[in-house]
Parts: structure tokens; C-alpha cells; sequence
């Protein structure tokens, strides 16, 4: 597990230095709001939009997941092709009419 830093988020606004401090001595610092996971946080040392464009892949990765995971929560992972296929029907015959 690579080195994980927390830092409020008052003191990003407060103390920028600690934050900048806390980010040259660990490679990760999860911002927190209210006790709450917020942002996190890691510096970039080469190819700023290559970084955005990986980020944009994980929290897409992310959002299958949890789409996965609450299928399974409601037993959708059980489906049979021909329920999964009359789903699928259902929705584009909607969108046709809704044109």
C-alpha cells in the first residue's frame, strides 16, 4: 500500500504549506471534509494530461463497479439472456416513442 497522507480540507485552505509539506513526503494525500473522504491528492511529474486522462479511466472503472455491485445487490446478475434481451428491448422501444 504506497504512503497515504490525510489532511483536512480547512487546512488546504489555511495552511497550504502543510499541504505541499505532506505531498513531497508521501505519494498520495486524501483530502477530508467533515471526517468524510473528499478529494485525493498526488503530484505530477510528467505529462500532466496523460495523469487526467488515467484518472478519467479509474473513476470510470470506478462507476462499472458500483453499477456492477448494486446489479448483484438486486439479483440482477441472475438474469437470463432473454430477460436480459427484453430489458434492452423495453428501453429502446421507450426511446423510440419519447423521439
Amino acid at each position: 500500500m504506497p504512503s497515504v497522507a490525510t489532511v483536512p480540507f480547512r487546512t488546504v485552505r489555511n495552511n497550504p504549506q502543510e499541504l505541499d509539506d505532506k505531498l513531497r513526503q508521501n505519494r498520495f494525500v486524501l483530502i477530508s471534509k467533515r471526517g468524510d473522504a473528499y478529494a485525493v491528492m498526488f503530484r505530477i511529474q510528467d505529462d500532466i494530461m496523460a495523469a487526467i486522462r488515467l484518472l478519467s479511466q479509474v473513476q470510470a472503472q470506478m462507476a462499472v463497479s458500483r453499477m456492477r455491485e448494486r446489479a448483484k445487490e438486486l439479483g440482477l446478475d441472475r438474469l437470463a439472456e432473454e430477460e436480459i434481451q427484453a430489458e434492452v428491448d423495453a428501453v429502446r422501444r421507450e426511446t423510440l416513442r419519447s423521439e
